[in-house]
């Protein structure tokens, strides 16, 4: 994966780059990638990661126990500065 690093002025034309760029680079007819997957020094996007766990963790059983972690070690959610950590399990 590309990253897009752009001014303001330019956020359309960078986000519909990388939207193409994405299409090109992850799917089922890829040469590159079957799945999106991302790092954590190159987050784009929803920065909600909830919503976006399968591109950053391998499925959705391994979040699931990060989640369980996270509310036994952390259960008022003291250690969750933005929507971009594991949520606590319920």
């Amino acid at each position: 994966m590309i990253d897009c690093f752009h001014e303001s002025k330019y956020k359309k034309v960078a986000d519909a780059w990388q939207a193409e760029n994405d299409k090109l680079f992850v799917g089922p007819k890829s040469c590159y990638s079957k799945q999106d997957k991302r790092v954590l020094w190159g987050s784009y996007g929803d920065w909600d990661l909830h919503k976006m766990r399968l591109t950053y963790y391998e499925d959705d059983a391994k979040y699931q126990r990060l989640q369980k972690v996270k509310a036994r070690v952390d259960p008022n959610g003291m250690f969750t500065p933005n929507p971009f950590c594991v949520k606590r399990a319920a």
